[in-house]
């Protein structure tokens, strides 16, 4: 099933210089170009959510000066996203 995911990043993460690019291109391409795999891996489980195609929604939203200081959240959507929860 499709998946709308969040994903809060610090906001001096170098995630969101990468993420910013896929987005520039995507909005500068007729029909877009930036799809791509997503994974959620947690690091100390077996816990992992995948999805073969995934794409930035819009813009983050920033939050400096917020509730969460120096934090920005991208939105994400994806066609199909695999669900598995596993122990730890």
């Amino acid at each position: 099933s499709s998946a709308k995911l969040e994903v809060v990043l610090a906001y001096t993460s170098p995630l969101n210089d990468e993420l910013t690019q896929l987005l520039q291109a995507d909005i500068a391409t007729p029909n877009g170009v930036s799809i791509f795999p997503f994974i959620i891996k947690d690091l100390l489980g077996r816990t992992q959510h995948m999805a073969q195609t995934a794409w930035i929604k819009a813009w983050p939203k920033d939050s400096i000066g917020k509730s969460k200081p120096g934090a920005r959240t991208w939105m994400f959507d994806t066609d199909s996203m695999l669900w598995n929860f596993g122990g730890s």
